[in-house]
């Protein structure tokens, strides 16, 4: 233990240096604390989006047939139906592009967010329709077509998890290589997921009441909060049966101080610089899911150790696209997202919205 502090420094300044070797390389110096990094929508020729209004977060429903899209900080939540689980979502995420904005208090749901650390809070409320058998639950972000990372990509993703880490039980993985991979039909994409146990609010409403309102005022006082007893909060989840007929909302906000979505960048942090999730090839749109892991026993045949999250071992309970309007995906990654439908509507899609107060903005629409 004593030798890991000893070396501990060494790795961060290392770390640091070769961070700023890669942006020297690629151009230009490393990024201040306050600037963004990635292309931006108005800088892309190639871009869907041209959106010169507020920023915010664009969610994309791909189960729904034209679409069915929202923004963070609607004052609604957004309904989904993915057959076998159904409910609603919504994301709340600071201002983090206006700094005056942000430090003015004046901005939706600030009477809940303002002076808090975190960045955001995606809160999910689901209902399974049937039984969805035996396995671990999985709660993360995953990501499409992203070029495979390099060395350098993975010693500066290794920063952002070993701070994830600190806070949160992680399950991460770079992917599957298709040009390596005996069977191209059932690759692990790339992903940072996390159990349910990782949730930070949970609230169960029984079959015949009300589920709260995941935008009201008084959501965030609401059932069981894990920064209140985390040992009662882990033994309420494991307890949990997600079976037909209760209603299950959950909250997540832990790792967003690491991560904003707003910016497409894992923040400073003491001694470590801003770090782009383009430079760590993760590029828009990532998708937002909830999944079940069957137990290894009804995998089939597969090697010792060998715990991938596979499409053939999964069953996605929830999964939706999600990008900033600041660094919007191209028009052929949206392609790939959306269904048939509604590419003809791509370019008529209203994407751009103005930051209006709670009450006045926009959910979903299709």
């Amino acid at each position: 233990m004593a030798y890991l502090f000893e070396v501990w420094p060494m790795v961060v300044l290392t770390l640091v240096a070769l961070y700023a070797a890669r942006r020297l390389i690629l151009g230009g110096a490393p990024p201040s604390r306050s600037a963004s990094s990635g292309p931006k929508a108005e800088d892309s020729e190639d871009s869907a989006f041209d959106d010169g209004a507020g920023a915010h977060v664009v969610l994309i429903d791909p189960k729904c047939p034209l679409g069915k899209r929202m923004k963070s900080n609607a004052s609604q939540a957004c309904t989904f139906d993915h057959g076998i689980c159904v409910g609603s979502y919504t994301l709340i995420h600071k201002p983090t592009d206006d700094e005056e904005l942000l430090a003015s208090g004046e901005y939706p749901y600030a009477e809940h967010m303002h002076g808090r650390k975190r960045r955001w809070e995606f809160r999910i409320q689901f209902r399974v329709t049937s039984s969805i058998g035996a396995g671990e639950i999985w709660f993360g972000a995953e990501s499409g077509d992203d070029p495979r990372p390099g060395l350098m990509d993975m010693y500066l993703g290794g920063v952002v998890q070993t701070a994830l880490r600190r806070v949160a039980k992680i399950y991460q993985s770079y992917g599957d290589d298709p040009a390596t991979s005996p069977n191209s039909a059932d690759l692990e994409t790339k992903r940072v997921v996390f159990p349910l146990t990782e949730m930070d609010q949970l609230i169960v409403t029984p079959v015949g009441e009300q589920p709260p309102d995941l935008c009201g005022v008084d959501f965030p006082s609401l059932g069981m909060q894990k920064t209140d007893n985390r040992k009662a909060f882990r033994k309420a989840i494991e307890a949990l049966e997600i079976v037909p007929g209760p209603m299950f909302t959950l909250n997540f906000w832990c790792i967003s101080p690491f991560l904003d979505v707003l910016l497409w960048k894992a923040p400073a942090r003491g001694p470590l610089p801003e770090l782009s999730l383009f430079d760590l090839k993760v590029m828009p749109p990532g998708f937002l899911s909830m999944y079940i892991q069957r137990p290894p026993e009804e995998w089939g045949p597969h090697k010792r150790g060998d715990v991938r999250h596979l499409p053939s071992r999964c069953m996605w309970l929830f999964r939706v696209a999600f990008f900033s309007t600041l660094h919007a995906p191209t028009q052929e990654a949206l392609h790939r997202i959306l269904p048939n439908t509604a590419r003809n509507d791509l370019d008529r899609m209203d994407w751009q919205h103005t930051s209006k107060p709670r009450g006045q903005g926009w959910c979903c629409g299709i």
